[in-house]
């Protein structure tokens, strides 16, 4: 029930005066979505699933490195429930959580200028459930048509591929406990959308 009411908060973005604020939850040892695409101007509120976790903001080079220097810039937490920060300027914000870096806890929050955000990758969706999943998934609206999916783990390799066809299950039996992304590619490999899986 939390990670359901987790999703419908994620799917929500308010827009008021072409401004949108964007949710970011630090659930459990992630953060969901892991990657957000913003513009100039934008919110994001960053909800807190446990006192323990931060936003902490860190070089590029610490963020590959899983380090947990902090940059100088954002560092909120831990002990906080929730906060909005507004977003300026444009380029990226490599971020972490300090007491989970080692164990991948980071995300990425990309800010660019408003003309620019039509031409973004697809963000994370919640397309796939149930998830967790203990063995199948399904398209919570039947593709028409063939998807080839492709599974990474937390340190990017593939682990599975395989495709969907219009309302049939996705078998991921054979991927042990742990947290994946799917990239979901339609025929002409264009991504259609990723989405964050547990497999239980």
């Amino acid at each position: 029930m939390k990670h359901l009411m987790t999703l419908a908060v994620l799917s929500l973005s308010v827009v008021l005066s072409a401004q949108t604020t964007h949710v970011l939850t630090a659930i459990d040892f992630e953060f969901v979505p892991d990657s957000i695409f913003a513009a100039q101007g934008d919110s994001l509120h960053i909800v807190f699933g446990s006192t323990e976790h931060t936003f902490t903001q860190v070089s590029e080079e610490t963020w590959n490195a899983n380090g947990d220097t902090p940059s100088g810039g954002w560092n909120l937490g831990p002990g906080i429930t929730e906060t909005t920060i507004e977003l300026f300027g444009t380029g990226t914000i490599h971020y972490i959580c300090l007491p989970h870096a080692t164990m991948g806890m980071k995300g990425i929050v990309h800010i660019s200028l408003e003309n620019a955000i039509a031409e973004r990758t697809p963000l994370l969706q919640d397309r796939f459930y149930p998830n967790p999943t203990s063995g199948q998934l399904w398209l919570r609206e039947a593709y028409t048509g063939m998807l080839d999916l492709f599974f990474t783990d937390l340190s990017g390799r593939e682990v599975l591929r395989t495709q969907v066809v219009a309302d049939r299950p996705v078998d991921v039996s054979t991927l042990p406990s742990g947290l994946y992304t799917v990239r979901a590619a339609d025929s002409g490999g264009e991504d259609v959308f990723r989405q964050r899986i547990t497999r239980k």
